[in-house]
């Protein structure tokens, strides 16, 4: 990688996806206020607090396999990003309220990320997985359904985030 340069976001098209059937944009309209820039403390950030972790694999990868991929995702407790006084937060923890595993899952087609059939998405509050795996740096497939992840398509996606989140009380 030239020096200077930071990487890109290694998964926007899965963000994306998580984020259009939560009707996530940017207009006035628009309930979510954004997606995650590079820095963002997490992936996609609703008007009204909801904080949404986006994790991604895949079975088949660019280079030559003996087997399919396993679905390991990164969990890990990280310190985010604070915009408004441009320092990190002084402590590492999951910066948000629901995780989406996503998992391109193509069998013998040809693997089309943009074909939406071909994922699924696996919703788990992160309350839940705080619980569960405080420390955690990765997570498996298995663990996730154990834990109780709803799994649905593209098309039951938002309304699956809606319900793993837990809003803040109103005062």
């Amino acid at each position: 990688m030239p020096r200077g340069r930071r990487p890109s976001s290694p998964k926007p098209l899965e963000k994306t996806a998580v984020a259009r059937p939560t009707h996530l944009g940017s207009g006035s309209a628009s309930p979510y206020s954004s997606a995650r820039n590079g820095w963002g403390a997490c992936d996609v950030l609703s008007k009204d607090g909801m904080r949404v972790e986006v994790k991604s694999t895949c079975e088949v990868q660019t280079w030559n396999q003996a087997a399919p991929s396993k679905a390991i995702f990164t969990i890990r407790p990280s310190r985010g990003w604070n915009a408004d006084d441009g320092c990190y937060v002084p402590a590492a923890e999951r910066n948000s309220d629901v995780f989406v595993f996503c998992q391109l899952v193509v069998g013998d087609q040809v693997p089309d990320p943009l074909e939406l059939a071909q994922w699924r998405f696996f919703v788990l509050p992160t309350a839940g997985l705080n619980e569960r795996a405080p420390k955690a740096r990765t997570v498996g497939l298995a663990a996730i359904r154990r834990w109780g992840a709803v799994e649905v398509g593209w098309e039951g996606l938002g309304e699956a985030v809606r319900k793993a989140w837990a809003p803040p009380p109103r005062p």
